[in-house]
């Protein structure tokens, strides 16, 4: 899309639901140029991801050899000035508190699916299944990770209409 001209400035929204995670902060800089190319001059990007309060360029074991290969979190010190030029920050908020207890959440149903249903996935699976999400309620609960959300509005762009609803 983005570097097809039919989509540039196409779109009143653009959702990054968990990919910042995967684009890697090398590539940080043109995953935002692509979201701002893909932006009506009015519109609005909502960038969901992971973060830590440092660049974190390595992978964890588990992580990211077993679950998720290639993930690297994002830090906001990475994040910014791949932001500041092309977007104001409309809105900034930090809900990796809250994952913690969203993640052990997921735990406990997946216990209850994995009794209901033993043969569904190999124990083998249902053991790491439950290291992964352990693990990961471990790093929000400590804080180390965090979960971040984005509202973001090309540049330049006025607040009046952020305010006013899309008709």
């Amino acid at each position: 899309h983005c570097e097809d001209p039919k989509y540039m400035h196409s779109y009143d929204r653009v959702y990054s639901i968990g990919m910042l995670e995967h684009v890697g902060y090398k590539n940080l800089a043109p995953f935002f140029k692509c979201v701002k190319n893909l932006l009506k001059p009015d519109g609005l990007a909502v960038i969901h991801t992971i973060g830590e309060h440092r660049l974190c360029a390595r992978k964890r074991p588990v992580l990211g050899d077993i679950h998720l290969p290639g993930r690297s979190d994002p830090g906001a010190s990475s994040v910014m000035p791949a932001v500041e030029d092309l977007f104001i920050v409309e809105d900034f908020q930090n809900f990796g508190y809250d994952y913690a207890k969203t993640l052990a959440a997921w735990s406990d149903n997946s216990k209850k699916f994995f009794k209901d249903h033993p043969s569904a996935y190999t124990a083998e699976f249902q053991r790491m299944w439950e290291y992964y999400l352990r693990m990961c309620e471990a790093l929000f609960e400590l804080r180390i990770n965090q979960l971040w959300h984005f509202v973001l509005s090309p540049r330049p762009a006025t607040r009046k209409r952020i305010a006013s609803s899309p008709e």
